[in-house]
C-alpha cells in the first residue's frame, strides 16, 4: 500500500469569500477554516454594558424584536445587579469593580 504525502495548504482572505453564506458564522484563523451556528435572539435576552471608569452597568432586557429601555446601575449608588435568568443571582455592582 502506498503512502500519500498531503500538503496542508493555508486558507486565505481569497478562499474565506468563496464560502457560502449558510447562515454560519465562517471564519479562517491561522489558515484553517472554523464554522459555528449563528448566534440567535435568544441568546440576547439581556445585554450587560459594563463601564469601568464610571463603575457602572446599563442593563438592556430584549423584549419582542426590540429592546426596553436602558437601567443603569452603579457602584455609587450601592445599587444590585440581578436579572430574571439566573432566579436568586444577585451581585453588588461594587463587587464587580474590586
Amino acid at each position: 500500500m502506498a503512502v500519500r504525502d498531503t500538503v496542508c495548504r493555508k486558507l486565505t482572505y481569497e478562499d474565506y469569500v468563496l464560502l457560502p453564506e449558510d447562515g454560519k458564522r465562517h471564519e479562517i484563523l491561522d489558515g484553517e477554516h472554523y464554522a459555528t451556528p449563528a448566534s440567535s435572539l435568544d441568546h440576547q435576552g439581556f445585554y450587560w454594558l459594563v463601564d469601568p471608569i464610571r463603575r457602572a452597568v446599563r442593563v438592556l432586557r430584549r423584549s419582542g424584536a426590540g429592546f426596553l429601555a436602558a437601567q443603569e446601575v452603579s457602584a455609587a449608588a450601592g445599587d444590585v445587579l440581578s436579572t430574571p435568568l439566573l432566579p436568586g443571582f444577585e451581585i453588588r455592582v461594587s463587587e464587580i469593580f474590586e
